[in-house]
């Protein structure tokens, strides 16, 4: 079998939720209690257990069940649910969104987006963009900064 030379120029140079470290394990685990999706932000619901973020204390952002190419891929009810306090990890834009920027999390369309919190836009403290993104479904690096507990 011959190998593989050539790579095409649209080959992703990540997944949401990649840890841009490639660390084995470094983050929290937490049982969730309704479906977490991979790179979504996330919420205490009790001692050590995590609920999708509408509106409750932000506890850090999930990290995916598994190696996907998708943000959908999420943790159902009682699973362990690793949850990233810092880091750099891949995510998906809601909107265009420049380098530095501070984040929000929209609960609606399951991206990041620096847009004010109201409505379905939760606040999400120490979360900014480590590279901007071109606009809404780009792929862009996101920085967790130690979340307090």
């Amino acid at each position: 079998m011959p190998r593989q030379m050539i790579y095409t120029a649209t080959q992703a140079i990540a997944y949401p939720g990649m840890k841009r470290s490639m660390d084995e394990w470094d983050a929290q685990t937490y049982t969730a209690v309704q479906s977490v999706y991979g790179s979504c932000a996330v919420q205490r619901a009790g001692k050590q257990i995590c609920s999708p973020l509408l509106g409750g204390e932000f506890v850090g952002i999930a990290l995916p069940p598994r190696l996907t190419t998708t943000s959908y891929d999420a943790w159902d009810d009682y699973d362990n649910c690793p949850v990233l306090t810092e880091g750099v990890i891949a995510a998906i834009a809601d909107a265009a969104i420049p380098e530095g920027a501070g984040l929000n999390w929209n609960s609606a369309t399951w991206r990041w987006t620096p847009g004010q919190v109201g409505g379905s836009i939760y606040r999400t403290p120490g979360v900014e963009a480590e590279t901007g993104a071109a606009g809404n479904g780009s792929l862009f690096w996101l920085r967790i900064r130690r979340v307090p507990s």
